[in-house]
Formats: structure tokens, sequence, C-alpha cells
């Protein structure tokens, strides 16, 4: 079994295109409270729901070996930047070994 665990974040330095990595050392990226978050199998049926804690991270426990995604819900993620999408909100998954 596994955890699979991440951080939604808020690129405010996000100059466009297809986004970049989370990295923690970069200024301007912050995490997203209250965020839902989806765990799907690979037929796309949602397994897990979690929400974001303060620092925009979220688990998922006791994951048994497979393949998934990870999907922010759209509606739960809004941006602080003027005329922005949620182009500019990066999801950073990670599997935990147990």
């Amino acid at each position: 079994m596994y955890d699979v665990a991440g951080k939604i974040y808020e690129d405010v330095n996000y100059g466009g295109g297809n986004g970049r990595a989370f990295n923690a050392a970069t200024a301007g990226m912050t995490g997203i409270s209250g965020a839902s978050v989806e765990l799907r199998d690979a037929s796309n049926n949602v397994l897990a729901t979690a929400t974001t804690a303060a620092d925009g991270s979220y688990i998922f426990t006791d994951i048994p070996v497979g393949t998934y995604s990870v999907q922010a819900v759209n509606t739960s993620v809004h941006s602080t930047r003027p005329a922005s999408t949620v182009q500019n909100v990066g999801l950073s998954p990670t599997v935990l070994t147990a």
C-alpha cells in the first residue's frame, strides 16, 4: 500500500504556456487551501476525494499498486491574479511508500 500526496499551489509569477513543475524554492508559489482533489483510477472513476490543508497539501492513504491520476476540481480552485484562469494553478502529486 502507498500514500499519494501533493500540493495545489498558485504560481503568481506564471508567465503562460504549459506551466512548470512545483519548486518550493521558487518565489511566488503559494498553497491553495480548501481545494477539492480527486484520485481517479485508470478508467477515470473517482476513487477518493480530499480537501487541501492551509498550505495546499493533500494526501490519499493506503492506495494499492495501480495506475491513478490526481485532478483538482476546477470550481474549487481560484486565482488571485487579475483576469486569470485556473491555468496558473499547479498540481504536484507524489507517490510515497508506506
